[in-house]
């Protein structure tokens, strides 16, 4: 069994969630992690779509998803040789390659209406065009991050089969980026090794945090009993600087392996509070841990606490 008990210190701005928890404050955790899971199930989606179809995989050389109004749309991309006969004898096309982005044109575009993120409805778009300016800027942002990752690997951790989900969300005054790591094994649950950054609207770095200092990864078994009214698993938020509730990234890998879940709670231990997460209802509740604990305390046995005042009663004579 895979050890779920392990302190994680955690580090998040902290404009983005007050200190206090209360029911909006679970909402807002709760909203944001379903959104980032949203854009990684179009990452996953568009990519078996593009499987599906049989598409050249010499024709991509990655792939990312975001939200175009009221749409999600993933691209597809890849890079202009500029060895070949005849991108040399194109002079005009020459000319607007200014720099490392302008070499990027979309193979293949997907996109779902409503944020409904379903292959039977998803549109495909097989014409190659150039970046638009939006992308431009988000391709950036991705670029920027790859090279801190290369630059720091004492920060940034990377493990050998996996890849680095980047997911880039608009907050109108400024982009948030969370980074999340994809494992070739679905045997575990792969709780943290994430990163938090912020960009301005010019691109510049305004942040960039550790959001769990380790990786944990979580059994998706079961070892209670078949009949157990709830069952649960949970891992630990401790330490001086450690986040006090569940994490959107938490939120977005534990709805992610929910259909291989054998336990369908999750709880997260901070040093004063508790975050219950109900997978089946998708709930979120942040609870003080000292009314937690007092509730989950196990009751005694009525005969067993007879028997302890009877040999009591005995002793004293």
């Amino acid at each position: 069994m895979r050890c779920t008990l392990l302190l994680l210190p955690l580090l998040l701005p902290l404009f983005l969630f007050p200190q206090k928890p209360s029911q909006k404050t679970a909402d807002k955790i709760f909203e944001e992690g379903q959104v980032l899971y949203t854009l990684e199930m179009a990452n996953t989606t568009s990519l078996d779509v593009f499987y599906d179809k049989e598409y050249d995989p010499k024709s991509a050389k990655g792939y990312f998803s975001y939200f175009d109004k009221d749409t999600i749309k993933t691209i597809f991309y890849r890079e202009i040789d500029t060895t070949t006969a005849l991108f040399k004898a194109n002079d005009s096309l020459k000319k607007l390659i200014k720099n490392e982005f302008d070499l990027l044109i979309v193979s293949k575009s997907m996109r779902y209406i409503d944020k409904s993120i379903n292959k039977a409805k998803v549109f495909v778009h097989e014409t190659e065009r150039r970046i638009t300016d939006y992308e431009h800027k988000l391709f950036e942002i991705r670029f920027k991050i790859y090279k801190m990752f290369n630059s720091d690997p004492v920060m940034f951790v990377k493990y050998n089969k996996s890849n680095l989900s980047i997911i880039i969300l608009d907050k109108k005054k400024q982009f948030e980026v969370y980074v999340m790591s994809v494992f070739q094994d679905m045997s575990f649950v792969p709780i943290g090794n994430d990163y938090y950054f912020a960009f301005d609207k010019e691109l510049n770095l305004l942040e960039k945090k550790t959001i769990h200092s380790s990786l944990v990864p979580l059994d998706p078994a079961y070892y209670g009993k078949k009949n157990d009214e709830v069952k649960p698993a949970f891992h630990n938020h401790k330490g001086e600087n450690a986040e006090p509730f569940i994490t959107p990234t938490d939120i977005c890998v534990l709805l992610l392996f929910k259909p291989m879940l054998k336990w369908d709670m999750h709880y997260v231990y901070s040093d004063e509070y508790v975050s219950v997460f109900n997978l089946y209802k998708m709930t979120l509740k942040i609870v003080p841990r000292k009314d937690f604990d007092l509730q989950t305390a196990p009751k005694e046995d009525p005969d067993d606490l007879d028997k302890q005042i009877k040999k009591q009663k005995e002793e004293g004579k």
